[in-house]
C-alpha cells in the first residue's frame, strides 16, 4: 500500500491512514462478513443436519491443563453476529 501512495516509512504515515486515503477495504472486515454469514447459514438449516449439530456440540470427557481453545461461537453472539475489530 505504501508504495501505491508513494509512502516511504520515513513518512510516519500508519496503514489505516494509508487504506482510507486509497479507499482500501481492510481484509479482516471482509473475514468478519463471510464469517457472519456463514453462522445465519448455519443457523437456518434444520436441526438433523451436521455443520448445525456440530455448532452447538460440546466436547465430553476431560480438557488437558491450560486455556481452552476457542470456538466458532466463542466470538459470535447468540444472534450469529460476530464480535471483531470495529472501525
Amino acid at each position: 500500500m505504501r508504495r501505491t501512495a508513494r509512502y516511504t516509512w520515513t513518512d510516519y504515515k500508519t496503514n489505516a491512514q494509508i487504506a482510507n486515503e486509497l479507499k482500501i477495504t481492510p481484509i479482516w472486515k471482509n473475514y468478519w462478513n463471510i464469517k457472519r454469514s456463514w453462522i445465519q447459514h448455519v443457523n437456518r438449516m434444520s436441526r438433523n443436519r451436521l455443520p448445525r449439530i456440530m455448532k452447538h456440540s460440546s466436547p465430553t470427557g476431560r480438557r488437558n491443563r491450560g486455556r481452552p481453545f476457542k470456538r466458532l461461537l466463542d466470538t459470535s453472539d447468540w444472534n450469529g453476529a460476530t464480535s471483531g475489530p470495529t472501525a
